[in-house]
């Protein structure tokens, strides 16, 4: 068995000095205020306090470096065996509790199946959410209602896909969140995420009916991911940068170099010709900031999650942050700079290629925006029963995200392996 690992990670700006090089000529960049910006995320939070409904909906959030930790509680077998579902944190009566964790801090992701409710027709038994050390229910649903029938948990940010259940909406507290369910079937598997704020963030705790600023902020986010085909309007300070090139085989050509200060706020790759061997030769070479490295250093084919249908054509898709189609590979992942971008694509094959880039490109958005670092790693084969690395770094930032492809999978259990975070 086959895996390749890619791994996109937020982290802060580079402390190299600015590359003395020749560089293709630039549009002039709008340049940043980081103290005024500074000054303003201060404000706001101190105003506001922490709203993961701003958070989600944020266009560039994935890029805005956080100090909230990332808490996983989850169903699977604490042993490693296999023996997955149902392993709760305790029982306390007709009450089995999923989560509990001391706040600030948000749920941010729910997820939960069953033998009957991996057939999408229904899902039995209820889930209980003890906010800020209530004794009593502090909100009661049927898990049918949390997983897309009763607002605002509904599609596109609650619904049912590929035998799971999901929700995306945010739920807040501010000192504490307990969740349990009862009444659901012996086996039960499921996945609860919380945001751990640092202490004393200021947090308004969930409840419904939502305000009408989170109210909003949510129905922004399920816009965008109720249409993810579509392109957001360029904006008045927003620029436009492209360029096509013949590459030879082993050599490369630098398509993009932008000056000053700015974010990428959407990419757009193609290579011809489109085969799968000439876009796994063809790799994407980003640099921040004038860094002595890349910064992204990653396949064509891998960084924009490229598949085959088949032994012929390509599987197209459309999301928020990556979109495929025949001729085009986009991103809409937000990728500040402070001192320069340059973007070059190699060949790493025996025959030409052409590429062509364009990028749309606004305001840098502040010291705290962290930069897109883009990390490759493969194996074949993989060694049963050995642990397969996918990223080690350190420093500040976050995952913004992962994609592992896995091939020569003779059956499905080549999927039952455990990922493991630590931080």
């Amino acid at each position: 068995m086959t895996s390749r690992a890619e791994c996109w990670q937020a982290k802060p700006a580079s402390t190299h000095a600015i590359a003395d090089e020749p560089r293709a000529a630039a549009p002039r960049r709008p340049r940043c205020g980081p103290a005024a910006a500074a000054l303003a995320a201060l404000l706001a939070v101190t105003a506001l306090g922490a709203s993961p409904f701003e958070d989600a909906a944020d266009p560039a959030g994935v890029a805005r470096l956080r100090d909230a930790r990332l808490l996983r509680f989850s169903s699977a077998d604490p042993g490693g065996l296999n023996l997955d579902g149902s392993n709760f944190l305790r029982r306390e009566g007709d009450l089995a509790v999923l989560a509990e964790a001391d706040g600030p801090g948000a749920v941010v992701r729910l997820w939960a199946t069953t033998e009957q409710s991996s057939q999408g027709d229904r899902f039995d038994g209820e889930i209980l959410f003890f906010f800020d050390g209530a004794t009593a229910p502090s909100l009661t649903l049927g898990l049918g209602d949390l997983f897309g029938g009763h607002a605002p948990f509904v599609p596109p940010l609650a619904d049912y896909w590929a035998g799971g259940h999901f929700s995306y909406v945010p739920m807040p507290f501010a000192r504490s969140i307990t969740i349990a369910v009862r009444g659901v079937e012996e086996k039960f598997y499921y996945q609860v995420d919380v945001a751990r704020y640092p202490d004393a963030t200021p947090v308004t705790t969930f409840h419904l009916p939502l305000g009408g600023r989170d109210a909003a902020a949510l129905a922004r986010l399920a816009a965008r991911w109720a249409a993810p085909a579509v392109d957001p309007p360029r904006a008045a300070d927003e620029g436009l940068a492209s360029a096509a090139a013949d590459v030879p085989p082993g050599g490369a050509a630098e398509l993009l170099a932008l000056d000053g200060a700015g974010t990428i706020t959407m990419l757009d790759v193609s290579i011809h010709p489109e085969d799968r061997a000439t876009l796994q030769a063809a790799r994407l070479l980003v640099t921040w900031d004038g860094a002595e490295t890349p910064q992204i250093d990653v396949p064509v084919w891998d960084f924009f999650g490229l598949a085959l249908e088949g032994e012929v054509g390509f599987i197209a898709y459309d999301t928020v942050p990556l979109s495929v189609r025949r001729g085009r590979y986009r991103t809409r992942l937000p990728m500040p700079y402070a001192a320069g971008a340059r973007l070059r694509v190699e060949n790493r094959g025996g025959a030409p290629l052409a590429a062509i880039a364009t990028a749309r490109y606004g305001a840098c958005g502040g010291p705290q925006m962290g930069r897109l670092h883009a990390v490759f790693n493969a194996q074949s084969p993989t060694v049963d029963g050995e642990a397969y690395p996918i990223v080690e770094v350190a420093g500040r930032g976050q995952l913004a995200g992962l994609l592992l492809s896995v091939s020569d999978c003779v059956n499905l259990e080549c999927l039952e392996g455990d990922e493991r975070f630590t931080l």
